[in-house]
């Protein structure tokens, strides 16, 4: 079973005084990239949150918001120094630029880690520390848990469209190996009914004409083509079994596909006999391939 890369989850846990909830939301990418965005007092843990999620989502670029509420009472603390160095700083610039508008306390207050919440300074307070990890540890799974229940339903979505375009694809390989096996004879006849047509005589030389029909199936045989490429589908639906990282296997795959299709385009070009409807198939094939390709985008 596959599974996609977009998703949401969110956990909530709460440690006593606080609730910390965690959101997720992943959408598609190349490689596993998470952003978060949480209050400056979490962030000591922000490392080994994202180390978490790479071993459990492998994929996506993820975005992590951590928020931090009160679940009662929270002590606030002032940093007194830092306000008035602040101050400080606004009155050397309002004196240098000559400008005349005031500080209000509304604005000192917003300034950055002035007014801070909570019951210690977690550098220095273990027992804090580690109360504040094991709810971010259980909030981060469960959200991870309901992300991944979601890219799983997507995924069963994903999964069965590829597998019936992949069956289409399937399916037009092997009409184009039945139209060919006729060919021979397709350009047999067309030569004979043009040479024919030209010479306004019904004397042929077997041998060159034998010639000509042999040269001109051998440029239009994609025998070879019609193998890799039936290899290449056993092998996508194969690879829709396994486990793990697939996403990039299967696009990998699909390029081999679309080459081969493409191969075997350039040498139906004629507009008589089986290769006429190998090339239309050919061009499906390809039709296919690229929609294919856009889900593939999206797989873990």
């Amino acid at each position: 079973m596959i599974l996609s890369m977009t998703g949401f989850g969110q956990g909530q846990v709460k440690g006593g005084d606080f609730v910390i909830t965690i959101s997720l939301k992943s959408v598609n990418h190349r490689h596993f990239d998470a952003t978060f965005r949480m209050p400056q007092e979490l962030q000591p843990f922000e490392n080994e949150l994202k180390n978490l999620l790479k071993e459990k989502l492998i994929r996506g670029a993820i975005i992590v918001n951590v928020i931090m509420d009160s679940a009662g009472e929270v002590p606030i603390r002032i940093n007194a120094p830092l306000a008035a160095a602040y101050l400080r700083a606004a009155n050397e610039i309002k004196d240098k630029f000559n400008i005349n508008s005031e500080l209000n306390l509304d604005s000192i207050l917003r300034l950055p880690n002035v007014v801070t919440f909570g019951n210690g300074d977690l550098a220095s307070n273990e027992q804090l520390k580690e109360k504040f990890h094991a709810a971010l540890e259980q909030a981060l799974e469960k959200a991870v848990s309901e992300m991944l229940t979601m890219r799983s339903l997507e995924g069963k979505q994903l999964e069965n469209d590829v597998r019936g375009r992949t069956g289409v694809i399937g399916q037009h390989v092997d009409a184009i190996e039945k139209a060919l096996e006729s060919n021979v004879q397709a350009i047999f006849d067309k030569l004979k009914d043009e040479v024919m047509r030209l010479t306004q005589s019904a004397s042929l030389d077997p041998a060159r004409l034998a010639q000509e029909v042999a040269y001109l199936a051998e440029k239009s045989d994609v025998t070879e083509e019609v193998t890799r490429l039936k290899s290449h589908v056993k092998q996508f639906l194969a690879m829709l079994d396994g486990e793990g990282e697939i996403g990039k296997r299967l696009d990998f795959l699909l390029q081999e596909m679309h080459r081969e299709a493409n191969t075997i385009l350039s040498k139906t070009t004629s507009a008589f006999g089986g290769a006429r409807d190998a090339s239309d198939r050919a061009l499906e094939i390809k039709a296919e391939i690229e929609k294919l390709r856009e889900q593939v985008q999206n797989v873990v």
